[in-house]
């Protein structure tokens, strides 16, 4: 049997409900940020993550990112 792959049109990541829909379950912590309805910044985390360790993301990302990990 062929493996079965999930097609998505090329503005899936337009929607915010969608990637929200697409990280359930996949995550043992998560720390989330991004502009609400209001322009707001708003940042959640789960409760496993320390103050720290949420730092330690962040630079983490910073880091990725200026390297070009991410497209």
């Amino acid at each position: 049997m062929s493996n079965i792959e999930k097609l998505y049109p090329s503005n899936f990541t337009d929607f915010p409900d969608n990637l929200l829909r697409e990280a359930m379950g996949n995550y043992e912590d998560l720390l989330m940020l991004g502009y609400n309805k209001d322009g707001e910044l708003d940042i959640r985390c789960s409760s496993g993550i320390d103050k720290a360790h949420i730092v330690w993301m962040l630079e983490l990302f910073k880091v990725k990112l200026l390297r070009g990990d991410y497209g």
